[in-house]
């Protein structure tokens, strides 16, 4: 779960410059599911269990998460 959080905080810093420098509006649906994931994360609960859209879905695998699996 703690890498998990790890690779989380990076990508989200990396989406977070994408939309500031960019102003990518794919960066910020990804933005949102990463919080969504990261609500998940903090209250100790595996990312498989969200309820999760398809567009979801696409963003989470690109992460490859262990909680997910």
């Amino acid at each position: 779960m703690y890498k998990d959080i790890e690779i989380l905080d990076k990508r989200i810093d990396e989406v977070e410059h994408k939309i500031k420098r960019f102003n990518e509006k794919e960066a910020l649906e990804e933005k949102e599911t990463l919080l969504k994931v990261k609500a998940l994360l903090d209250n100790k609960k595996w990312v498989r269990t969200g309820d999760w859209s398809n567009r979801d879905v696409e963003y989470i695998n690109k992460h490859t998460f262990l909680t997910a699996k």
